[in-house]
C-alpha cells in the first residue's frame, strides 16, 4: 500500500541563489499519448535535481518520477537583498527530506524549511535544512487537537463532526501547517529571529495532478496493448497458415498410405 506525503517547502537566501534553485529545478516537457499531446510545466523536477546534484544517486539509483499536484509561488523579496520561493507538492513512498538536504549542499547559502504531512499517520513534522546539516521538530499531539479545536469553534462544530468538514479540515490542516513552518522563525542555528509574516497559500496552478498522471498511464498502457496486438497479428496469421499447411501435409500422407495397395 503507498504511503502519501504531503510537502510544502520554503527557501529562503540572497536574491541571486534563490532564482538559480528556482531556474535549475524547473523544467518544461511535452508527451503525446494515444493522439493527445500534454504540455507539463514542471517546477520541481527530479530530473533537473540529479542534473544539478549528481550524487542523489546515493539516495536513488534511479531518477525518481516527478512529484504530484505541484505549485510554485512567485519568488518573494525580502529585507536586505534576501528573497524566498516557496513549493507544495505530493510524494508516494519516497520522502522528499533527503533530496532537500543534498540541495541545501549545493546552495549553501540558502535555508530550506520544510513541512512534511504524513497522510497515512497525520503526523506532521518540520524540518531545517542548511548546509547539508537537518534539525527536526515535530507538532505534538496536543497542538494537533488544539487546532483541531479551533475549527470547532470557527465553524460551530463538535466532536467528531469537524472530521467531516470540508471547510473545518482545511482550516485545521492549513494552521497545523503554518505552525510547523513558523517554528522555525524563532529558532534558525541557534538565533532568535523575529516571526515571519503569516504566509498565504491560495490557490496556485497545478502541475501533474494525480488524476490527470492517472488518466495519461492509463492511455499508455491501452496504447501498448493496442500495439502489441498488431504486432502479434501477422505472427499470428503466419503460424495458423504453417498449422493449415501441416494439417495438410499430414492428412495427404495418411491419404497416401491409405491407399496403397497391401504387399
Amino acid at each position: 500500500m503507498a504511503v502519501d506525503f504531503y510537502h510544502r517547502l520554503v527557501a529562503t537566501g540572497p536574491r541571486g541563489n534563490v532564482d538559480v534553485l528556482r531556474q535549475g529545478l524547473r523544467r518544461t516537457c511535452t508527451r503525446t499519448v494515444a493522439g493527445r499531446k500534454w504540455r507539463k510545466r514542471v517546477p520541481f523536477s527530479f530530473e533537473r535535481l540529479y542534473a544539478l546534484a549528481p550524487s542523489a544517486v546515493r539516495i536513488e539509483p534511479y531518477v525518481p518520477f516527478d512529484p504530484y499536484a505541484m505549485s510554485v509561488w512567485p519568488i518573494r523579496r525580502l529585507s536586505r537583498g534576501r528573497a524566498e520561493i516557496r513549493y507544495q507538492l505530493h510524494l508516494r513512498d519516497l520522502e522528499l527530506l533527503p533530496f532537500v538536504r543534498l540541495l541545501s549542499r549545493k546552495f549553501p547559502s540558502l535555508g530550506f524549511r520544510l513541512m512534511t504531512h504524513c497522510l497515512d499517520d497525520d503526523a506532521v513534522e518540520s524540518n531545517w535544512v542548511c548546509n547539508g546539516r537537518v534539525r527536526t521538530w515535530t507538532l505534538p499531539e496536543a497542538r494537533h487537537e488544539a487546532h483541531w479545536e479551533s475549527a470547532r469553534q470557527q465553524f460551530g462544530l463538535s466532536g467528531d463532526d469537524v472530521y467531516e468538514d470540508d471547510d473545518a479540515r482545511y482550516f485545521a490542516e492549513e494552521t497545523r501547517y503554518e505552525e510547523a513552518l513558523a517554528h522555525w522563525d524563532e529558532v534558525s542555528n541557534g538565533r532568535r529571529r523575529a516571526p515571519t509574516k503569516v504566509r498565504s497559500w491560495p490557490n496556485r496552478p497545478v502541475s501533474r495532478d494525480l488524476q490527470t498522471e492517472q488518466l495519461i498511464a492509463v492511455a499508455a498502457i491501452d496504447e501498448g496493448l493496442r500495439a502489441q496486438e498488431r504486432a502479434d497479428a501477422p505472427r499470428t496469421v503466419r503460424a495458423g497458415r504453417r498449422k493449415s499447411s501441416s494439417i495438410g501435409r499430414e492428412t495427404s500422407t495418411r491419404a497416401r498410405k491409405t491407399s496403397s495397395p497391401a504387399r
